[in-house]
């Protein structure tokens, strides 16, 4: 354990009784970290948590994080396992336990949030442009995915992709494969149009 700039403990452990603030002398959590960061790569992060222990035989998990919160019986309490927040303490999603034992992965929808609300000029025909692939990733040779090209999907529908940087191991194009459900839900939408379309010839 290391306190201050230059104390070293080997072997110690440390109990504190009531809240502990990293970068703050006044917390609000029992474990509240506040600090500037910034950097290149993974050295931008005001918090990074690593489990170095390995496995030559690759045969073995290591986990790196265990959340436990919530409620014990089932309700309607929602209890946020993980809130996600802008600078200016807006929340914009979470994670919650919901009433049906298991997880909801939210981001923010609120009618309240939102403005200049009108139809969306995506339709199916947008939908049929995206290519589908089986691929390998470099990483995983020999293990086939089916899914998308970031790339080639952001020419198409740039809404699900978050744009890369020119390193790709720090940086990479990804795929939010959740964005594409409205425009699946206005594919199916123009196609159930069609259909009825036809069949009142």
């Amino acid at each position: 354990m290391k306190l201050g700039p230059s104390t070293l403990i080997p072997n110690a452990q440390l109990f504190v009784d009531g809240n502990v603030g990293i970068g703050t002398n006044d917390p609000h959590a029992r474990f509240q970290v506040e600090g500037g960061a910034s950097g290149l790569g993974s050295w931008d992060y005001v918090a990074i948590i690593k489990n170095t222990q390995t496995d030559p035989d690759n045969d073995t998990r290591y986990n790196g994080l265990k959340i436990q919160a919530g409620k014990a019986n089932n309700n309607n309490a929602n209890s946020r396992m993980i809130a996600f927040h802008r600078p200016d303490d807006t929340e914009i999603g979470s994670i919650r336990q919901n009433n049906s034992n298991s997880v909801s992965y939210n981001t923010s929808s609120d009618i309240r949030l939102k403005q200049n609300i009108v139809q969306t000029g995506f339709s199916i025909d947008d939908l049929m442009r995206i290519e589908v692939r089986d691929y390998e990733f470099c990483a995983a040779p020999g293990h086939t995915e089916t899914g998308f090209i970031a790339q080639q999907l952001y020419e198409v529908y740039p809404g699900a992709v978050s744009k890369g940087g020119d390193d790709v191991t720090t940086d990479p194009w990804m795929v939010d494969y959740g964005k594409l459900t409205p425009l699946l839900v206005k594919a199916v939408q123009d196609q159930q149009t069609t259909i009825e379309a036809q069949q009142k010839r």
